[in-house]
């Protein structure tokens, strides 16, 4: 994460900074774009660029968690329900507005493409919050032990979020309906 003195730079320097960091991320990728690049462009010179962060990777950290922390305003957190029918309408209302707002935002769609497995940490406790309710109000089975299902979950919710990445960068609509018989069939007992 940056240095403790790019903190104290005035929010719209910081910003800018990570604005123009970002536009190289999203259109040249993580390996492809140019610290040398970005720091010429954000009116840096080397000097000053270290002062600010450790390296390129460090510039890279700042960026993705600019954006994780947008998604995670966007998407919020998972808010208990007391029935099925309001657990589906919220997550699917989640699910839409985090669609919505990438489908808005080209740059940092890229930028979710290339997030690895690590760098959104809060989802994880955004699924488990999720899954934990769905037990509770009777839409995921119970007769799975709860870890084995978070892991399934995850591997079929990383799945259909790769196919909605792909289908926003096409610009083509995201199959909604397809997600959601895959986890019904996948939570119910049926």
């Amino acid at each position: 994460m940056p240095l403790p003195r790019f903190e104290r730079l005035p929010d719209e320097r910081r910003s800018a900074i990570l604005a123009v960091a970002q536009r190289h991320l999203a259109r040249e990728g993580r390996s492809g774009a140019s610290y040398n690049q970005i720091i010429a462009e954000a009116g840096l010179s080397k000097t000053s660029a270290y002062l600010y962060f450790d390296g390129r990777e460090d510039l890279v950290r700042a960026v993705v968690a600019r954006v994780v922390a947008r998604l995670e305003a966007v998407l919020g957190r998972w808010a208990p329900v007391d029935s099925a029918r309001a657990f589906w309408a919220q997550l699917e209302a989640q699910s839409a507005a985090l669609r919505a707002h990438l489908a808005s935002n080209a740059e940092e769609l890229a930028i979710v493409a290339a997030l690895e497995p690590n760098e959104w940490p809060q989802a994880e406790a955004w699924l488990d919050a999720m899954l934990e309710n769905g037990r509770a109000v009777g839409v995921i089975r119970t007769d799975v032990a709860p870890l084995v299902m978070a892991q399934v979950t995850r591997a079929v919710l990383s799945t259909l979020d790769g196919l909605a990445v792909e289908a926003l960068q096409a610009g083509r609509a995201v199959d909604e309906a397809q997600g959601r018989t895959l986890l019904e069939g996948l939570w119910s007992r049926r």
